[in-house]
């Protein structure tokens, strides 16, 4: 399933690794067109496999999955206008340790464009109790077919 990931860096921190590795093992067995789009490019964590596109990529990529792997990432993606299908995933609760305008967060996680995923129960009560919303899934570890078949299940 022809996939982008929107992230602000490809750095250090856990998440990532266990992004990367996902696609790094999701291109060498089945040849899936996946890329990321980062904000930073700075440094990564790990060697990629993949494309590394523009962010400006983002608002034309169309017929594939956008994933995003924070709030503010899930606005951005939210603001294209094509027809492909928005995920966020969320490693971390960020808004627990940053400022944040929670009534931003809100209308973020309750728009029906948008499919959450979280890497636990924990996470995935925050976001019920936070915006009544319940998630689309829990992937502890992040896994790309993992993400892909549990989105095929949810858009029958």
């Amino acid at each position: 399933m022809k996939t982008i990931v929107y992230l602000d860096h490809p750095g250090h921190d856990g998440g990532k690794y266990e992004l990367f590795r996902s696609i790094n093992k999701v291109i060498e067995e089945t040849l899936e067109e996946v890329s990321i789009a980062p904000i930073d490019i700075t440094h990564k964590v790990i060697d990629l496999q993949c494309a590394i596109n523009n962010v400006a990529e983002i608002s034309n990529f169309s017929d594939g999955v956008i994933i995003a792997d924070t709030i503010e990432n899930a606005e951005e993606i939210l603001s294209c206008k094509n027809n492909s299908l928005k995920v966020l995933y969320l490693y971390d609760i960020d808004w627990y340790s940053k400022l944040h305008d929670y009534e931003k967060i809100y209308d973020i996680l309750n728009n029906p464009n948008l499919m959450i995923f979280t890497r636990s129960n924990g996470h995935a009560e925050v976001v019920e109790h936070l915006c009544g919303r319940k998630v689309d899934g829990i992937l502890k570890d992040f896994d790309l077919e993992k993400l892909w078949n549990l989105l095929k299940d949810t858009n029958k």
